[in-house]
């Protein structure tokens, strides 16, 4: 039996609901993995899978601009990690390895399997290095939305430790004093684990991948922290084999909110490469 079986039994309901906008249909397939209940949520009939994994302290309504372009031609699963929308809570370490293995797991629940496109924002890229990692016959490509390099972290305790603190201190204080926000607290938790199992998740596989990179417009000529991500993330993309790298103009970080038509094309650009 494999580790993902064995640490989960799956069962499955799905609910069909309307789209906001009335033009497409979305299922709501609840699956219980490893004793907690995972949300997935699957727009568009036919079509290759594509499966979106939200950043930090986010969920599947991150999506909610990408998902509809996508879903004419693709079949769309979005879900919520364990703590966030309508998935139950889970004390489990939330590392990007637990993760990617519960999402294994709830897409087999589900009857999704591969080939899958794989779509990361932010933390959610680390979450999904791993998964190809750990699923390379599962994965036929990857796109990553302006997601965490690891090594900024590093580097910016370094260089910039007063900026990086006021950071810090901004944030985290909201987070933790928020008891509503305990998905999010266990994955800052396990911020440190899942960088690094995302830098030896490299290793192992050579998905072809798109990086999306959010340009902050002035930021990266003002501001350290913008300017070192930046420099980070387009390091990290040139020393990866079958990686290529896109610059998203005028946008900030949450780039499918900003700017979901960029994912889209990057979604589409990369399901073409496959055929």
């Amino acid at each position: 039996m494999s580790l993902a079986r064995s640490l989960c039994a799956v069962t499955a309901g799905i609910l069909s609901v309307a789209s906001p906008s009335g033009a497409q249909r979305t299922d709501t397939t609840f699956v219980s993995v490893h004793g907690h209940r995972v949300a997935l949520y699957v727009t568009g009939a036919s079509g290759p899978l594509v499966v979106m994994e939200a950043g930090g302290g986010s969920w599947h309504r991150d999506w909610v601009d990408v998902v509809p372009p996508l879903a004419k031609t693709s079949r769309v699963i979005t879900y919520d990690r364990p703590g966030y929308g309508l998935s139950e809570p889970c004390d489990s370490p939330r590392t990007a390895e637990r993760v990617s293995r519960e999402l294994n797991d709830a897409l087999e629940g589900g009857g999704f399997r591969g080939p899958l496109l794989v779509v990361g924002w932010s933390l959610g890229g680390a979450f999904a290095r791993v998964f190809a990692a750990n699923f390379p016959g599962l994965v036929s490509g990857l796109v990553l939305v302006d997601p965490a390099p690891e090594d900024f972290y590093r580097r910016i305790v370094k260089e910039y430790p007063d900026e990086w603190s006021r950071e810090v201190m901004s944030r985290f204080p909201v987070v933790y004093g928020d008891s509503s926000r305990r998905a999010e607290q266990l994955e800052l938790a396990a911020f440190e684990s899942s960088m690094e199992q995302a830098r030896t998740s490299d290793a192992a596989h050579q998905t072809p991948t798109l990086v999306l990179i959010a340009d902050r417009e002035e930021d990266v000529a003002t501001d350290p922290i913008s300017r070192l991500w930046v420099a980070e993330l387009t390091r990290w993309a040139a020393r990866r084999p079958n990686t290529t790298t896109r610059v998203v103009s005028r946008s900030g970080h949450h780039i499918p909110r900003q700017h979901p038509r960029a994912v889209v094309e990057a979604v589409h650009e990369m399901l073409a490469r496959r055929k």
